[in-house]
């Protein structure tokens, strides 16, 4: 087929390559690696957040996230309806939301974090920023998100071709390349490792990586749609860019955690 021709019926590439199988034993080993590396983002960020009484993310990229996943979310429902109950697109529907949980509880604790709303949108106000000030820049970076997402991905065929299935690496990527400054700018206030660890940007860079890398990335074992140049040589990039990151955080002495602080997300 011609390269385009692969963004015809996605649900349908989806079925093939997640049907249970001997031959699709790889692809459905590389989802799961894919789910593991996502899910660690979150957890491992909750485990910064607690130790350090921080969240390691700006806040806004929660919002974006969780956008994201509440479109996949309605996408997965509907595609388990359309394809009776097809067991990959059941549970889709059921993981999806657990991310959402996860994004909510990291945006709640960040608007109630003086600290935290402040470095996210301190600039954009006159002395303090109230705690409903933030709501009001986190749900509306929450809505231009979902509208942005829905209108791009509209034009790959939207939620009944499965269109958010072909953007999701990118949702990897954000981890590597929105954080960068933030937390160069954290670095070069606090001359620590605060809002930051070691362990979480190995998890992320090992998230962007496996993401595009032929033989571990579950996209490019699913569709051919990813075997092209840029799509390896874009991942190598983002990769490149969560080395840098973590680069930076070992050059960083250890946080050292007082006894009193406790987790925001707790």
């Amino acid at each position: 087929m011609e390269y385009m021709q692969y963004l015809n019926d996605i649900p349908e590439q989806l079925m093939g390559a997640m049907t249970w199988r001997t031959d699709n034993i790889h692809v459905i080993a590389t989802w799961l690696l894919a789910w593991l590396t996502g899910f660690l983002l979150y957890t491992h960020a909750g485990k910064v957040a607690k130790r350090q009484g921080v969240e390691p993310y700006p806040i806004w990229i929660h919002c974006y996230m969780i956008s994201i996943d509440l479109i996949g979310t309605i996408t997965f429902v509907s595609l388990a309806f359309a394809h009776d109950f097809f067991w990959f697109f059941v549970v889709q529907s059921i993981a999806l939301p657990i991310w959402m949980v996860m994004e909510a509880r990291f945006i709640y604790a960040g608007v109630k974090n003086h600290q935290a709303r402040h470095m996210d949108w301190g600039t954009l106000v006159r002395g303090q920023l109230s705690e409903n000030k933030a709501w009001f820049y986190a749900l509306g970076t929450f809505v231009v998100s979902f509208f942005v997402n829905m209108y791009a991905l509209s034009m790959i065929g939207g939620m009944g071709n499965a269109a958010i299935w072909i953007i999701y690496p990118f949702t990897n990527y954000v981890y590597a390349l929105w954080t960068w400054r933030f937390w160069d700018s954290r670095s070069a206030e606090t001359g620590t490792r605060q809002y930051n660890s070691i362990g979480l940007q190995v998890v992320i860079t090992a998230a962007c990586t496996v993401s595009w890398l032929p033989g571990l990335s579950w996209y490019w074992a699913v569709s051919q749609y990813f075997h092209q140049p840029w799509y390896i040589l874009g991942g190598l990039a983002v990769t490149c860019v969560s080395g840098y990151n973590l680069y930076r955080c070992i050059k960083l002495p250890r946080y050292e955690v007082s006894s009193e602080m406790t987790s925001p997300t707790t």
